[in-house]
């Protein structure tokens, strides 16, 4: 079957992609080995026609015993049968709802996420299946209404007040993601970081304390030109995977 496939994308002069095999361990290489599939979709209809127009000598899948052939002829049939054309759109549906998961995933479970990294994500993941929902498809507004769910879920069981600090911590960020709720104004923000400050240290914060986070906020002060910094760090960061992608190391 590899060979045929093979030889398909060949004779089309198509890229030649091979066969992704998912790890029950690590549910984010179903995301990947469908995403195969649906890249491989041209050629298996390709070997699934020129399987049905071979005699039954001649057969390369419906061979073997009754039970083997029964199932080749299952799988032919959902490749190029009458009802393909379903098997392969709820493919890219499904797709669809694994790659935010997927991305999800692979920043959540990395060794250096951070709890900022799990407040956005989580916005990630409810704007993308929000989007989702708006589309004019019942399935997809299931789906999306049981992630969103299962997101909001989580997100009322978890310290908020920690998590929305972090985000406000990151210099990248600050309070550009929660601009349009009206708690998080300055003072908002200054009595956000007021509670935490007394809970962590157990003591109330020095004189100076709200006027660094006035000066941080603004990028005053210590904070001035952090936002050109970033710029140029995160255009070098660019360049390095620009450049481990061109070469093939990434």
């Amino acid at each position: 079957m590899l060979a045929l496939i093979r030889q398909a994308q060949q004779e089309s002069k198509a890229k030649v992609f091979t066969v992704l095999r998912a790890v029950l361990t690590r549910w984010t290489s179903h995301y990947l080995a469908f995403r195969r599939l649906l890249d491989l979709k041209a050629s298996l209809i390709k070997i699934a026609g020129d399987e049905d127009f071979r005699s039954p000598a001649d057969k390369l899948f419906v061979q073997g015993k009754k039970e083997s052939k029964e199932n080749a002829r299952k799988m032919l049939k959902r490749i190029n049968g009458p009802n393909s054309t379903k098997f392969w759109a709820d493919l890219v549906s499904l797709v669809r709802y694994l790659r935010p998961l997927s991305i999800a995933a692979n920043v959540l479970q990395s060794s250096h996420a951070r709890l900022d990294d799990v407040i956005l994500t989580f916005g990630f993941l409810v704007l993308e299946f929000q989007a989702m929902s708006q589309l004019h498809n019942p399935q997809h507004k299931l789906a999306a209404a049981a992630v969103i769910d299962s997101v909001e879920k989580r997100w009322r069981e978890v310290d908020q007040e920690v998590f929305i600090a972090a985000v406000i911590a990151n210099p990248r960020y600050r309070f550009r993601p929660f601009a349009r709720i009206d708690q998080l104004h300055r003072n908002g923000i200054c009595a956000l970081f007021e509670r935490l400050f007394k809970r962590f240290f157990k003591r109330m914060p020095t004189s100076t304390f709200y006027a660094e986070i006035s000066a941080y906020l603004d990028g005053n002060g210590t904070y001035h030109g952090i936002d050109r910094a970033l710029e140029s760090a995160e255009s070098a960061a660019l360049s390095v995977s620009n450049f481990s992608r061109s070469h093939g190391y990434i």
